[in-house]
């Protein structure tokens, strides 16, 4: 489970083919401090970043890789990677249309309900100024 999460993590991450450096230090601690990730080596999560950029560079759809994760989570789990793949997309205190689109695939794969979509995005809105998108998600 932990490292289904870290991977839907890591394609938030990527989703603008940007990596910030505020993503970057959020995987990091939740790694830390997160129960549930804090045993996840520091090298799982390098080969886990290498591993989805080349799965990128040889053209693997997102929704490829997202139907593959949902497979392996719970509808709890699934409801906490995206929850935390959101995180990872504000914490720059900025969602662009790219990371809506992840986000978007992520709700329709995962049948994320519109209940959780609104709560996440109004705690985004409340801590990273993020506004509240009806319309893109």
């Amino acid at each position: 489970m932990s490292v289904e999460i870290l991977k839907t993590m890591i394609l938030a991450m990527v989703a603008d083919e940007a990596t910030d450096y505020q993503e970057v230090e959020l995987i990091n601690s939740y790694r830390i401090q997160y129960p549930p990730l804090k045993d996840v080596p520091a090298k799982t999560i390098k080969s886990e970043i290498e591993r989805v950029i080349v799965l990128k560079q040889n053209g693997i759809d997102d929704s490829f890789m997202v139907e593959d994760i949902g497979k392996n989570l719970s509808k709890p789990e699934r409801l906490t990677a995206f929850a935390l793949a959101s995180e990872v997309c504000a914490s720059n205190f900025n969602v662009s249309d790219e990371e809506i689109n992840f986000l978007i695939l992520l709700k329709q794969k995962w049948d994320i309900p519109k209940t959780v979509v609104e709560s996440v995005f109004t705690s985004l809105n409340l801590r990273y100024g993020i506004p509240k998108t009806k319309d893109r998600i």
